[in-house]
C-alpha cells in the first residue's frame, strides 16, 4: 500500500486455509489507484506498528484472516445495518465492477482493475446489463431506425 500515491499494490493472493501464495495468473499482480477517501479510511485502519509490506486487514496475530472468517464478518454486519444476509463478502467485488462500468463504460481498466486477462470474461461474469443500459439500446435503435426512414424518403 502506497498512501501517498495512491496506490494499493496486489502482488499476492490469500488462500482459505490462511497461507499468502501467487495470484492465480500473471494479470492477477496489479497495481490500483484508490480514492482518498479509500486511503484516510485505509489510514486510519492500518494497525499502529504494521510493517510498510505488512497485510492491509490482518489477523490480531499479524497473519492472513481466512476468508470464512471475513465472510462470517460480514455476514454479522449485514445483519447489524439489517440487510439481506444472503449476501457475500465477494458480492462486494460483482458490485464494484458495476458500479465502475456505469461510470466509465471501459472495459479495459475494469478488467485490469479486477485483475482479468480478458474483458470478454469480465463482462460475461461481472457486469449485468440493468434496466436502464437495456431502455438505452432500444433508444439509440430508435434513433438509427428514424435516420433510417429519412434517408428511405429522400
Amino acid at each position: 500500500m502506497d498512501f501517498k500515491a495512491k496506490k494499493l499494490h496486489v502482488m499476492r493472493a490469500g488462500e482459505e486455509d490462511g497461507t499468502i501464495g501467487p495470484c492465480k495468473s500473471e494479470s492477477g499482480q496489479r497495481v490500483i489507484t484508490i480514492s482518498d477517501y479509500l486511503v484516510s479510511m485505509l489510514k486510519e485502519w492500518k494497525p499502529k506498528g504494521a510493517k510498510k509490506n505488512d497485510l492491509i486487514f490482518p489477523s490480531r496475530w499479524g497473519n492472513l484472516k481466512r476468508v470464512s472468517n471475513l465472510g462470517d464478518a460480514f455476514k454479522l454486519l449485514l445483519r447489524k445495518v439489517g440487510l439481506d444476509e444472503d449476501h457475500s463478502l465477494y458480492d462486494l467485488r460483482h458490485t464494484h465492477a458495476s458500479l465502475m462500468w456505469q461510470a466509465t463504460r471501459d472495459v479495459k481498466a475494469i478488467s485490469n482493475r479486477l485483475g482479468h486477462s480478458s474483458e470478454a470474461f469480465t463482462l460475461k461474469q461481472y457486469i449485468w446489463m440493468r434496466e436502464a443500459d437495456d431502455e438505452a439500446c432500444a433508444d439509440a435503435m430508435q434513433a438509427f431506425a428514424n435516420v433510417a426512414r429519412r434517408v428511405a424518403k429522400e
